[in-house]
């Protein structure tokens, strides 16, 4: 007479059901990390666009203010300009964007070179 076994002990049902909480686990933390890292390249993003604009509207004659605030996605950005005198002709103009964003200061820098014309 043979002698079968059918089906799962409970401890191996319980042994499974751990094996799968560590999984999911892990992977929902990955998920978590991935989910942050986008949403931080999202503001990067965004900003680099904001950044690039004022730029140019600062160095055509446009906005003549040299720093300020704005707001964005219940982010708040602080920007200022800086201008270098390189040449009597030549100057380097850079902006800078601060704000905080998970209780981490980040920060956004651009330059462009402005060539004066006579």
């Amino acid at each position: 007479m043979k002698d079968y076994k059918e089906g799962f002990t409970l401890i191996e049902v319980l042994i499974a059901m751990v094996i799968l909480g560590v999984g999911f686990s892990i992977l929902i933390q990955g998920f978590m990390e991935v989910n942050d890292g986008l949403e931080t390249n999202k503001n990067y993003t965004y900003v680099s666009s904001w950044a690039e604009s004022k730029l140019k509207e600062i160095a055509l004659g446009i906005d003549l203010n040299n720093h300020g605030t704005f707001q964005s996605q219940s982010l708040n950005y602080r920007w200022s300009t800086e201008e270098k005198i390189i040449t009597q002709k030549l100057k380097k103009l850079i902006l800078r964007v601060q704000w905080q964003e998970d209780d981490k200061s980040k920060s956004y820098s651009l330059s462009r070179y402005i060539l004066e014309e006579d």
